[in-house]
């Protein structure tokens, strides 16, 4: 196994799928100088990134530790590595588990976190949500993709836990961005609570809310008048 050749493989495997660094490096909830490292050969990912990176990629983890080259038997080597996986991520599910149970689980959720996939992270991420402690969101959302952080918001937006969404705004991409303001234009939310995000909106982000808010604010002088 040449890492030097896996890297090439890895590069050249993102590139026929159109995928950037950027793009492999936000579906796997890390950074993309890490990516970068894995196509130069300087390192193989971590083994618990192996599956996510072969179903992004459209391949099996067997193609990824053979560079690509096709093989008539499963070697030794390949048969020990994916008892290896398997085994790892069976017992950070029973983890997870036992982490879930115990009422203190966010004190070792930095520690766990690196080592989950995305699969073992919408499953704490939908335990934190049900629980109602979104106060551990701001360590999950560090190691979370696109889409998971877009399902984390259309939640968060529908439970109207806005002081939690400012809390985490620094992390969402600007798509994210659109529909907390998409949110707030259609559910005429009032400057109170408008106010704390502006500094990550855009221009046209600001122009509707504050077109939203200066219909609101015509609509309650209007009922104030007919009242009096």
């Amino acid at each position: 196994m040449n890492i030097s050749d896996i890297g090439d493989f890895l590069r050249q495997t993102r590139k026929g799928k159109k995928l950037t660094q950027n793009d492999i490096a936000e579906k796997l909830g890390i950074s993309p100088q890490a990516v970068s490292k894995w196509e130069r050969g300087e390192n193989l990912p971590d083994v618990t990134f192996m599956p996510d990176i072969a179903k992004i990629l459209g391949i099996s983890v067997e193609q990824i530790l053979n560079a690509g080259v096709d093989i008539d038997e499963e070697t030794d080597i390949d048969r020990e590595f994916d008892n290896i996986l398997k085994n790892l991520q069976q017992q950070l599910d029973s983890i997870i588990s036992a982490l879930l149970d115990d009422d203190n689980y966010a004190l070792a959720l930095d520690e766990l976190l690196p080592y989950t996939n995305n699969t073992q992270r919408k499953r704490i991420m939908e335990f934190i949500l049900e629980r109602g402690d979104y106060e551990n969101l701001d360590i999950l959302i560090l190691y979370m993709g696109k889409n998971m952080k877009t399902y984390l918001l259309k939640n968060l937006l529908q439970a109207k836990a806005y002081e939690t969404i400012e809390n985490i705004i620094p992390a969402f991409a600007r798509m994210h961005r659109d529909l907390i303001a998409e949110h707030f234009e259609n559910e005429k939310i009032g400057i109170e609570i408008t106010e704390n995000f502006m500094p990550f909106f855009d221009a046209n982000q600001k122009r509707r809310i504050q077109k939203a808010e200066t219909e609101t604010k015509d609509i309650e002088d209007k009922d104030i008048k007919i009242k009096n």
